[in-house]
C-alpha cells in the first residue's frame, strides 16, 4: 500500500504539472515514472534480433522492433493499424516496409508505429536503431509506447 501511495504522489508532483501521460512502472526493485517529456541519456540496438534499449535517468526502457507489411492509420506514436486492432507482430520480423516498436519492460506497451521505410529491406537493417534512438529523443514515440501501457497490460 504504501508503494502504492508513493507512485500515486510522484504522479501528482511530476505529472500533472507537466501535463505528460505517465505511467508507474516498476524496474528492479524501484518504481519509476515514465514520463514521455523526459529525454533519454543513451541507447542500444541490434538491428538483426530487432532488440533496443535507451537509458533514462531513472532507469532503462527496452524492447522490440518489427518491419510489417500493416500501416498505420496515424502518425509516429500512433497504436492504430489500417486493421482497426493491435498490431499482432512477431519482433524481429522483417517482411514489412513499415517499423513499428514495442517496449516490453519495465512494462510491455502495444506496438506504436514509427516509420515507413518504402521497402522492407530499408526497414530490416535499421528500424531497431530508430526505435531505440526515438524513444531517446522523441516525445511522439515515447507517448505512444507509455500512454499505451495500460491497455496492452489490461488483461493482467
Amino acid at each position: 500500500m504504501k508503494k502504492i501511495w508513493i507512485c500515486v504522489l510522484m504522479i501528482m508532483v511530476f505529472v500533472i504539472p507537466a501535463l505528460a501521460v505517465s505511467v508507474c512502472a516498476k524496474d528492479s526493485v524501484v518504481t519509476v515514472v515514465l514520463d514521455p517529456s523526459i529525454g533519454g541519456n543513451s541507447y542500444t540496438y541490434n538491428n538483426s534480433t530487432g532488440v533496443w534499449k535507451t537509458v533514462f535517468s531513472y532507469g532503462n526502457v527496452s524492447g522490440v522492433s518489427t518491419c510489417s507489411t500493416v500501416a498505420p492509420t496515424g502518425g509516429r506514436g500512433s497504436t492504430n493499424t489500417s486493421a482497426g486492432t493491435p498490431l499482432d507482430a512477431v519482433a524481429g520480423d522483417t517482411s514489412g516496409r513499415y517499423c513499428w516498436c514495442k517496449m516490453t519492460h519495465p512494462m510491455s506497451s502495444l506496438w506504436a508505429f514509427l516509420y515507413d521505410y518504402g521497402f522492407a529491406s530499408n526497414c530490416a537493417s535499421n528500424c531497431a536503431t530508430i526505435c531505440g534512438n526515438y524513444v531517446r529523443n522523441g516525445g511522439d514515440l515515447r507517448g505512444g509506447l507509455f500512454g499505451s501501457v495500460a491497455a496492452a497490460n489490461a488483461a493482467y
